[in-house]
């Protein structure tokens, strides 16, 4: 059989017209192996960095800013759907994805655009996207697939009915062609000029009609036929809940997005109707802000509908269910709007910052960064102003929110409870069973708070037991082993080592330390993940943290101060190694020379600003598989026409770029040249000569392609770690 025959789709694409140098380069670069020679061809298929991305036809990717001059990106694969939040740089990467350019292309196409080689960032989105079926090849979980097929109809009905049980949700069969439908034979009107008009008079005489019921004392909260009168208000405030529902699904219609489900659920408690409204999350600004408000808006006309046939029927039973139904739709209209909970006014105000997680970064701010900066005498940006007065306004709006609860409404509910329990049993059946849907959440609170208590006295309880199970040490030692810096170190070494560790908490937000602070640990992450900020670049975040990384040993190593600031993005664990016993270690270690010339030079390649965004992982293989060299003025590093073997990146000096004679440009520090080398043994376009001394780091192309299939398997094993990258909202 023929390699031809062997592996017939990996013969080199064409090339089109119009490509770039780097596109060119490339596939000059990729030659087929011999007809006959099946492993050459073999090789090629399973070479990661020859691997070409390409995105599924029905991929859509949106861009978003932030008002604090950030970004992000929302990507969305119809099929599940899936959707993805990624950073603003891993959004314009993606699009990049088209089929042509390999996994090496793409990886020197960032460092021309960027400055930067991040090698981790190319390969492990592509494991992402890969894993989550955005790109055209498809994942397939095989084991999973397998287990459905060969599992009984019976074990997959008592699957269903436990899903059910935890999640206490049904889910209504075609949600889509419901709203298209409600959309399609009237709700479109309700976005026209006059419909506006209309709904606009209806919630204003609702609410005239409110103030003459009240201000006339012509209704009771509690009347004489409980009973019934609770049942039908149930059942008109179900009715009002799906007419919510409908205003969010109306509203994402109307943007031209998908209801993705929908359906009826028992939430804390709470008879409430749902839609799942993830797709609005494509759409502008505009369109998700009128998505969040068009609940509560028509929830508000509701209200205004009661309150105006309760002002017309003011003697009737049916007139008094109106009222009570008119104030509680008003007053659950109003709690959605507060934007200190997370329901239709916190996504309003969150779109309108474009800002994720606004509560939970606000919170965190005040409780790990504002303390610092007030001590410290530090100004606050303008995002962090937004954060502290957002923070502090929602804790004043909950303990305000507590004291209404307890002495404005208590007093009102204990007059109503009163009542229904002396009107015999139906009605106390009924009290008890209002009792349940008030304090659901109060209970799921309690229950969340017992739950925290009890991690941080878990928490407090490992560490002791750390102490004195070997188990833990052993965990800590391998851990520590694997570390670059602390690879070649003796087994009784690294034993002597993990005996002086301890376990650190950190939870979401919180700082582990900061850019300039003076190094007195080193850690190395048990679980969870962090991230390295450069704080001084604006708060780029440099590369992600999970299980097994180590940060902060360089600093401790050469007695320096942090060169980033490194904070949890989720509750985490790391295993910490204090300054005083690393360096009475490291003052009884035979290998502390060697020890810290390796340190020193790891601290050089990541200091080049190509290399910042490097895992310690790729810098230490970047530190062993590249070289330095120096250069005296006037010295020739690469001449025109030559082929080229290698990437140099500039640590000091300067040095000109002379194109036929002609001297075009001038790199300096923390500049760069020949990136095309790293792809194929191209003619060297122009000569570059030193103009001062200079010292350069040198990479060959081969040790570059060890960097990205090295970077690509780590991406593929830790596909897990980018799972809370799934995004939706109800």
């Amino acid at each position: 059989m023929s390699a031809e025959a062997f592996l017939p789709g990996l013969r080199a694409l064409p090339q089109p017209e119009g490509v770039s140098a780097v596109d060119a380069a490339v596939r000059a670069a990729i030659r087929e192996p011999d007809p006959g020679d099946p492993f050459g061809w073999l090789d090629m298929a399973l070479d990661p960095g020859l691997q070409r991305p390409k995105l599924a036809p029905d991929i859509e990717i949106s861009h978003h800013t932030t008002r604090w001059g950030g970004g992000y990106a929302v990507v969305r694969n119809p099929r599940g759907p899936v959707y993805l939040r990624l950073a603003a740089e891993d959004g314009r990467l993606m699009e990049r994805f088209d089929g042509e350019r390999t996994v090496r292309e793409l990886v020197v196409e960032e460092l021309q655009d960027t400055a930067s080689l991040d090698v981790t960032s190319a390969t492990e989105l592509v494991a992402v996207l890969e894993s989550s079926g955005f790109l055209e090849d498809p994942w397939s979980e095989t084991y999973e697939l397998i287990k459905t097929r060969i599992l009984p109809a019976r074990s997959r009905a008592a699957a269903a009915a436990r899903r059910f049980a935890r999640s206490q949700t049904v889910h209504f069969p075609k949600a889509r062609e419901m709203s298209e439908w409600g959309y399609r034979w009237g709700g479109r009107f309700l976005f026209r000029w006059y419909g506006q008009v209309a709904l606009t008079l209806l919630l204003v005489a609702g609410l005239v009609a409110l103030w003459a019921n009240v201000a006339g004392d012509r209704f009771r909260i509690v009347g004489d036929s409980l009973a019934v009168g609770f049942g039908l208000l149930f059942l008109f405030d179900l009715l009002a809940t799906m007419i919510h529902e409908a205003g969010h699904a109306l509203a994402i219609r109307h943007a031209k997005r998908d209801v993705i489900t929908a359906g009826f659920q028992l939430y804390l408690g709470h008879p409430a109707f749902f839609i799942d409204s993830a797709d609005i999350l494509m759409s502008p600004m505009r369109d998700r802000i009128r998505n969040a408000w068009y609940g509560p808006y028509l929830s508000l006309v509701v209200a205004g509908t009661a309150s105006i046939a309760a002002f017309l029927l003011p003697h009737t039973g049916f007139g008094t269910t109106m009222f009570r139904l008119s104030i509680l739709t008003y007053l659950t209209a109003v709690l959605n709007l507060i934007p200190f909970l997370e329901l239709d006014g916190y996504w309003i105000m969150v779109d309108a910052l474009e800002t994720p997680d606004l509560r939970p970064r606000s919170l965190s701010f005040l409780r790990h960064e504002l303390p610092r900066k007030i001590r410290r005498r530090e100004a606050l940006t303008r995002q962090e102003w937004g954060l502290t007065g957002f923070g502090l306004v929602g804790t004043v709006f909950t303990i305000l929110a507590l004291w209404t609860s307890v002495y404005i409404w208590g007093p009102v509910f204990q007059t109503f409870a009163t009542a229904m329990w002396r009107h015999g049993p139906p009605t106390r059946v009924l009290l008890v069973l209002l009792f349940g849907f008030i304090l659901g959440p109060l209970v799921a609170g309690i229950w969340q708070g017992v739950r925290t208590v009890w991690a941080q006295i878990r928490y407090l309880w490992r560490r002791l037991l750390f102490q004195t199970e070997l188990g833990w040490r052993r965990e800590a030692g391998e851990l520590i082993a694997e570390m670059p810096v602390l690879d070649e170190l003796p087994l009784e070494v690294v034993n002597a080592l993990a005996g002086k560790v301890r376990l650190v908490r950190f939870a979401e937000g919180r700082t582990v330390f900061r850019e300039g602070d003076r190094a007195d640990a080193f850690y190395v992450v048990r679980n969870g993940r962090f991230a390295v900020v450069d704080e001084s670049a604006g708060g780029v975040e440099l590369r992600t943290l999970t299980r097994g990384d180590s940060f902060g040993e360089i600093a401790l190593l050469q007695g320096t101060p942090r060169t980033a600031t490194v904070r949890a993005s989720r509750p985490s664990e790391a295993f910490a190694v204090d300054r005083s016993s690393f360096q009475t270690w490291l003052a009884d270690s035979v290998n502390a020379e060697g020890l810290m010339g390796s340190a020193t030079q790891l601290a050089e390649v990541r200091s080049l600003a190509p290399f910042r965004h490097l895992s310690a992982a790729d810098a230490e293989s970047l530190r062993e598989a590249g070289s330095w060299m120096q250069v005296a003025p006037g010295e020739v590093v690469v001449r025109q026409g030559e082929p080229g073997e290698h990437f140099y990146a500039v640590a000091s000096g300067q040095l000109e770029v002379d194109k036929d004679g002609e001297i075009v440009a001038t790199i300096k520090a923390g500049g760069f040249f020949g990136e095309l080398a790293l792809l194929k043994d191209a003619p060297r376009a122009a000569t570059v000569r030193a103009i001062t001394a200079a010292r350069l780091f040198r990479l060959d192309r081969r040790s570059f392609d060890q960097l990205v299939a090295g970077a690509f398997h780590r991406g593929i094993v830790r596909v897990e770690v980018h799972a809370d990258r799934v995004v939706g909202r109800s």
